[in-house]
């Protein structure tokens, strides 16, 4: 099922020392729209794992920047309404955790 990561994230944080998340963000930045994608970036926020998204370049990142100021994981989308919803009602503080993504994207380190 699409839904079992969670465990696995948990699972994987319990027997993989140093084990973190690592998310290629294609080059339209559409992953942030998705909101199965969000739901994986959450979970790993809130098992404290360490987190590094990679773009595709500079340029991409410039070229999508007003995207990613507006980043609102509230406008995320599945092919189900109601995945929206349990995903969305998993996220304490939404617009906490969209000044996290952008804080990932932006930061030279983890962006």
């Amino acid at each position: 099922e699409m839904n079992k990561f969670d465990d696995m994230m948990a699972y994987l944080k319990a027997v993989q020392p140093g084990f973190s998340q690592v998310v290629a963000v294609d080059v339209g930045f559409v992953l942030f729209n998705r909101i199965w994608c969000i739901a994986e970036l959450a979970e790993a926020s809130r098992r404290h794992l360490p987190q590094a998204l990679k773009i595709h370049s500079e340029a991409a990142l410039a070229m999508h920047r007003s995207r990613v100021d507006r980043l609102d994981v509230r406008e995320a989308q599945a092919s189900y309404p109601e995945d929206v919803e349990r995903i969305l009602a998993k996220i304490e503080d939404p617009e906490d955790f969209n000044e996290s993504l952008r804080n990932l994207l932006l930061n030279p380190e983890t962006g």
